[in-house]
């Protein structure tokens, strides 16, 4: 298309407002809704799978301190089964309390 000064004229808004009788066509809101729905979902969707991924990674953080202290437990327990057993009671006493083993004739009885 040319004008009558012999420009070429592209079908622009500038161009079409230009023309007489054309009527520009704007985009309603309507058109523009289905595309902002489908963006928020998909940043709904992005910012659900940030945090989904954000609690795996505090529990497998918490998981790791959790195996951490049930193994300081489990040492706390044997270290207390060692320390609380018949013969380490006989030899701690032996060596902190300065105790012998009782023979039975140095054994009396007490009434009360």
């Amino acid at each position: 298309m040319k004008f009558a000064n012999g420009e070429l004229a592209l079908l622009n808004r500038q161009t079409l407002a230009l023309r007489p009788n054309v009527r520009i066509k704007f985009k309603t809101i309507k058109q523009y809704i289905p595309p902002l729905v489908l963006f928020v979902c998909l940043l709904l969707q992005l910012t659900v799978r940030l945090q989904s991924l954000k609690s795996s990674y505090l529990v497998e953080e918490l998981r790791q301190h959790a195996l951490n202290k049930d193994a300081e437990l489990r040492q706390v327990q044997f270290e207390y089964a060692a320390l609380t057993s018949p013969n380490n009671l006989l030899k701690l006493a032996g060596e902190k309390l300065s105790m012998t083993k009782l023979a039975p004739q140095n054994m009396r009885k007490i009434q009360g």
